[in-house]
């Protein structure tokens, strides 16, 4: 069969008996792939083009639809070594890298998330220490609504699931919007003392009905970062007052809009333990 070239990012690398390694990543133009790298653990012929996060040129054979791939050639684009040496840098990495597991289509063109992710890691790697601590919740927000709208998820943000008043009537208000889980969108403060946040009924009413509360400025940040791109963050949010406390309930509920609505979601988020959060038990 003739070969394929795309090109990829690592997601999950594995050990598979004593000398192979089994590959997921994520290509421009195939989606979200699964490959076996032969003698790839007793030999140097791909290099450190099987680690997590490499980016590299793909050289590979597919039999059918369903199958494994068979990578035969790596050519190594960009390592980013830099995320490796620094254990936050590496923890936002991989939030990222497990929400685009979630995420990415498997065997479907896939360009849009794949210059996303790119770009994502490189300013996980490019940026500096103080942004980094300073930005690591926004930019993750950032990149999940981005992730989300390019998959075919993107919440409803710019008005209430009730009356559609516009956000930005309720941002200088001070006051909170209830964030709902399975309807994907907020409730406004009129519409939820009129009983419109009330939960849902039924076997998973629990999950399903499920709301947080939210400072309208935190979903106005995170509407604006659809605009934003991705490796200009620092530069997009200068003059929002932007709380961490605000950003981790919207995180929260990006979390757990992703799990109930992607396809094949289920399990919580590891990676997302990493990251130094610290939410109440009761805010759902």
């Amino acid at each position: 069969m003739e070969p394929l070239r795309d090109q990829a990012i690592i997601l999950r690398s594995t050990p598979f008996e004593e000398r192979h390694r089994v590959v997921t990543a994520l290509t421009e133009n195939h989606g979200r792939v699964t490959a076996l790298a032969k003698n790839a653990i007793q030999s140097r012929r791909f290099g450190g083009t099987l680690e997590p996060f490499a980016a590299s040129q793909w050289t590979f054979t597919q039999r059918s639809s369903g199958d494994m791939l068979h990578l035969n050639e790596t050519l190594i684009k960009r390592d980013y070594a830099g995320i490796a040496k620094d254990f936050e840098r590496l923890a936002l990495a991989s939030a990222l890298t497990e929400v685009m597991l979630r995420l990415a289509p498997e065997h479907e063109p896939a360009p849009g998330l794949f210059r996303l992710h790119a770009n994502a890691l490189a300013w996980v790697e490019e940026v500096s220490h103080e942004d980094l601590q300073r930005l690591d919740l926004v930019f993750l927000n950032h990149a999940m609504i981005k992730t989300l709208q390019l998959s075919g998820s993107l919440p409803q943000l710019d008005c209430c699931l009730s009356c559609e008043s516009a956000l930005s009537k309720w941002v200088d208000s001070k006051l909170d919007l209830n964030a709902i889980v399975a309807r994907a969108g907020w409730i406004c403060p009129n519409c939820r003392e009129s009983g419109m946040g009330a939960k849902t009924s039924g076997e998973d009413g629990a999950v399903q009905g499920a709301s947080l509360k939210i400072p309208a400025v935190g979903l106005r940040d995170v509407l604006m970062s659809l605009v934003a791109p991705v490796r200009e963050l620092a530069r997009s949010v200068q003059g929002l007052q932007i709380q961490r406390a605000d950003q981790e309930r919207v995180l929260r509920w990006l979390e757990a809009v992703l799990l109930f609505h992607a396809p094949g979601a289920g399990a919580p988020l590891k990676t997302f333990r990493f990251l130094q959060r610290d939410f109440p038990s009761n805010i759902f």
